[in-house]
């Protein structure tokens, strides 16, 4: 999508997506890490960035980076402060991350 339509206004949306099936669904770190920080250089104000940080923090979660998850929840709760992200980052926070691993999703 990037390459056929790279001035479309539903490329974060797609990127975004691509985040998804790189982070939780093929559990593939270093390739959802590219495509989020892609995702904020062509689109930092998109309207789908709250919803791949969300899937940023979980990824990282998943791939037991705890730490790393709880400041992008932290940065979530700060950034989108009255949204369901913001919510589920809250829910997160007040989890223990040392535990949480990909198979929890399933």
């Amino acid at each position: 999508m990037q390459a056929e339509f790279p001035n479309s206004n539903l490329l974060d949306d797609a990127l975004a997506e691509q985040l998804y099936a790189e982070g939780l669904g093929k559990k593939d770190l270093a390739a959802a890490q590219a495509t989020f920080k892609r995702l904020l250089e062509v689109s930092p104000n998109g309207n789908a960035v709250d919803n791949a940080y969300s899937i940023m923090a979980q990824t990282l979660a998943c791939a037991g980076k705890g730490e790393e998850a709880k400041k992008m929840d932290q940065e979530i709760v700060r950034r989108f402060t009255f949204t369901r992200h913001a919510d589920d980052a809250r829910g997160r926070l007040a989890g223990d991350y040392s535990v949480r691993t990909c198979d929890d999703d399933e």
